[in-house]
């Protein structure tokens, strides 16, 4: 339904009044989803301990039900397969040791849930994965600049949404309480995902870093 403006400016020109037209609100259709993820000195270790990358594919889904239901192969050889109409969107990033990398992304409308899902060399249970709900899709509407705090409700939408995730040995978690574990600048690297992602790797193809 459409919101209009509540207000009509009233202007006297001449001894007569002309109303302007109403106006639709602004819309508000982009939201910019940061996600930051935090490593430890010790990811994705070898059977001899040793600490490798990760990477980490980042999905956009409608729903994470099925996901729940999966396991790590499923996801990593056919995800298109198990996840089905779920996955409106997938990218993939490289996870170093001891970093912190921040990635931008614009959030699909489609789109309910955000997975941080890291493909480990020798995954353990289901601490692979974390699924974040995202808040409402922006639209037609106030687009007010959203804020922290806003009790009365009119602060507009979220138009960028924080998550944050922690990878350490072979587990990802939330981050929110290792933001501030590196701060050490040339340790931190932003990436904006913006080009389309390579086709998911084929049916009994060994994981990126898995390969000696």
């Amino acid at each position: 339904m459409k919101r209009l403006v509540v207000f009509a400016l009233l202007v006297s020109c001449g001894g007569k009044e002309t109303i302007l037209p109403l106006k639709e609100d602004k819309k508000c259709e982009v939201q910019v989803v940061s996600l930051s993820i935090v490593a430890s000195p010790s990811i994705n270790p070898t059977i001899d301990g040793e600490t490798r990358p990760v990477q980490m594919r980042i999905y956009q889904l409608k729903d994470d039900v099925k996901l729940q239901a999966t396991t790590f192969e499923q996801v990593w050889k056919e995800d298109a397969e198990v996840l089905g109409q779920d996955v409106i969107k997938k990218d993939e990033v490289f996870v170093y040791p001891n970093t912190r990398t921040d990635v931008k992304f614009d959030r699909d409308p489609a789109a309910s849930f955000i997975v941080g899902a890291a493909l480990f060399r020798n995954p353990k249970g289901r601490s692979w994965y974390l699924s974040f709900e995202l808040p409402p899709a922006p639209g037609k509407g106030n687009c007010l600049v959203a804020a922290p705090d806003c009790p009365d409700g009119t602060c507009g939408p979220n138009l960028n949404p924080k998550f944050s995730l922690w990878v350490d040995a072979t587990r990802v978690d939330d981050g929110a309480d290792h933001l501030a574990d590196v701060t050490d600048g040339r340790r931190i690297r932003v990436v904006q995902l913006s080009k389309p992602v390579a086709a998911p790797p084929a049916s009994g193809a060994a994981p990126p870093e898995a390969k000696k």
